[in-house]
């Protein structure tokens, strides 16, 4: 065995601790084979090898059916070889008979991650930081497809969907999430939705910043242009406009850029460092 961290002989006695248990970790491979079996000495060195191809994405726990006839009856294994795969203390999926490597590949792709490889989640979050929305969209669609009643998925499509533009669709997923989904999340989310409304009717980037060209104090284009700013996740550019304005015209739409800042810190969070400066530099604006 190239990687005996990642293979294992296991049997009634240690079933529950190292593939149950173990499972709530790790994903395991369970084959149950025997010294008979022709088709079961085949796959073994497969899955033997890929154990090690993956480094750690899973463990392979190997039963001997004939040394373990009380575990084979209670788990149900009428044939050898039988393989199953155990995540979260569950059975998610399984196959028998000995199948070519790339078709056993294919199989440990739905439910495992490859060395270096990320799941959805975690692509559409790197996406999202660098502006790249087409791609956490079909990175979360894909998770979706997995997990559809995720409500962190869920949620983080409606933060991808408010940020493409399309409000009504991300509305209608926010106002399905439970209680029980992250509320600081929630409410940037609901920010970046409220910002969004308030580009219906506003004028094209462009023209806005030729507006402030010619009259640097034009406080509606600066307030337009900084809300377009949110909505294209330039919040640097957001955080400078509004306090600028807030400095210079307390009065455009009622206090509008103060309000604006203080949904901008919901939306990006309190534990972000730009929250806590422009948090400070407001504060002293004020009062």
């Amino acid at each position: 065995m190239n990687e005996p961290a990642f293979v294992a002989d296991v049997g009634d006695a240690d079933f529950q601790s190292a593939v149950v248990e173990r499972s709530e970790s790790v994903p395991v491979l369970v084959d149950f084979w025997a010294e008979w079996c022709a088709p079961c000495k085949s796959l073994m060195p497969v899955l033997e090898k890929l154990a090690a191809d993956y480094r750690g994405g899973f463990v392979l726990a190997r039963v001997n059916a004939d040394q373990e006839t009380d575990l084979v009856r209670r788990v149900g294994v009428r044939s050898l070889p039988t393989v199953l795969l155990v995540k979260g203390g569950q059975v998610v999926d399984h196959f028998q008979g000995a199948l070519p490597e790339g078709q056993v590949r294919a199989f440990l792709d739905r439910h495992v991650e490859r060395p270096g490889q990320q799941g959805p989640a975690e692509a559409a979050a790197e996406a999202v930081a660098r502006g790249d929305y087409d791609a956490a969209r079909q990175a979360l669609e894909t998770a979706l497809q997995e997990h559809p009643e995720d409500a962190a998925l869920r949620l983080e499509m409606a933060a991808v969907l408010a940020a493409q533009g399309e409000v009504d669709a991300a509305r209608a997923i926010v106002d399905t999430l439970p209680d029980d989904v992250d509320q600081a999340r929630l409410a940037g989310v609901r920010a970046r939705l409220d910002f969004a409304t308030r580009l219906a009717g506003a004028a094209p980037v462009a023209e806005l910043q030729a507006r402030l060209e010619t009259d640097p104090a034009d406080s509606e284009a600066a307030y337009q242009l900084a809300t377009h700013a949110v909505a294209a996740g330039d919040y640097d550019t957001a955080l400078s406009l509004y306090m600028d304005l807030a400095r210079r015209d307390r009065a455009y739409g009622e206090d509008a850029a103060r309000k604006a800042l203080l949904e901008l810190f919901e939306l990006l969070g309190s534990e972000d460092p730009r929250v806590k400066e422009y948090r400070r530099r407001l504060f002293t604006l004020m009062y």
